[in-house]
């Protein structure tokens, strides 16, 4: 079992982490109400003594009960926290957020055993001279534990809007890629940037990057063939603009990407739509060929395609490649 003093949170839920570390924190403070307070109030306090003392059997029952579920509150959700953060006994979040929220029914009923307790402290012992500290402390002790009983309302909104209950109720039905979201890299000569973006669609949007040269050829004789052959079963397309090519043009002589690059970019945008193709165009890299290409997503980098992760990001959900 993890102590609770050094949690290793479980995988599936990362994103709720800082609540899973607090209901550990409330699991140490339940355990010591349960191993220590209670008994110390009940056995050191002369609570028990103080109760006997009055000879009235409905006071000394209600004590006793208030002590009783006092303690067993502290007992089962000591128990019960501790769950959360393992998958072989808690599989099931949706499960142990309805056992979270069946405790709070206990509260109406706790409220009014105080209620009686007080009024009898009042009445009884007070008129009758004899010490009620003990008791008092029982009082606020149970009192302060529904506080907290209550304030597991913040954890538990917390909790359903972790991906694990989202996926459970299903809220979110997969946060697994669609089998046929392929994604085809255009790029030029810069195999670093193209190497880079393929590592991420791969690696954090569990994606299939497709790169035409790394591709089988499946018996196409040419490059075109090749392309046609992969291209059609590609769900999104993003083109990297880099300065491969030094051109001359009316006495200017400016960096402009490959012309396969032009020629893929122009066919996704006629398959797919613009709203599916995405260009990543690197600083330096000439802009004439942009105007035949309105409407399509364009973002710039510097150095790295890691300075566009975000924008790839919505980007990619926005097409809805995939759900989280």
């Amino acid at each position: 079992m993890i102590e609770e003093d050094t949690i290793a949170i479980r995988p599936d839920l990362q994103d709720v982490a800082n609540t899973v570390t607090h209901l550990y924190e409330l699991v140490k403070y339940f355990k010591r109400n349960n191993l220590e307070t209670w008994p110390n109030l009940w056995n050191n306090n002369g609570l028990s003594s103080t109760v006997h003392e009055l000879k009235n059997a409905e006071f000394e029952w209600t004590v006793e009960k208030l002590y009783g579920e006092g303690r067993d509150t502290a007992v089962t959700l000591a128990a019960q926290l501790t769950l959360i953060n393992h998958v072989e006994l808690c599989p099931r979040i949706k499960a142990y957020i309805e056992k979270l929220e069946s405790y709070k029914d206990w509260i109406p009923t706790d409220k009014q055993l105080i209620e009686d307790c007080r009024t009898f402290l009042h009445k009884e012992l007070r008129q009758a001279g004899i010490d009620y500290r003990a008791i008092e402390q029982m009082i606020e002790l149970h009192e302060e534990q529904l506080g907290v009983i209550s304030d597991l309302d913040g954890d538990i909104r917390a909790l359903k809007h972790s991906k694990r209950y989202l996926t459970e109720t299903g809220l979110v039905v997969s946060c697994a890629p669609q089998p046929t979201a392929s994604v085809f890299i255009i790029h030029g000569h810069d195999e670093a940037r193209w190497r880079e973006l393929e590592k991420i669609i791969r690696d954090d949007f569990r994606l299939k990057p497709v790169v035409l040269g790394e591709m089988a050829d499946g018996g196409a004789p040419t490059l075109v063939e090749k392309f046609e052959k992969y291209a059609p079963a590609c769900s999104y397309a993003i083109a990297i603009f880099t300065p491969d090519d030094q051109v001359t043009n009316d006495r200017e002589t400016y960096l402009q990407v490959r012309p396969n690059v032009l020629f893929e970019l122009g066919w996704f945008c006629a398959y797919l739509g613009r709203g599916k193709v995405m260009i990543l165009r690197q600083r330096d890299t000439n802009d004439r060929a942009f105007s035949d290409f309105g409407g399509v997503m364009q973002k710039r980098f510097t150095t790295t395609i890691s300075e566009c992760f975000k924008d790839i990001e919505t980007e990619l959900k926005e097409a809805k490649l995939f759900t989280v």
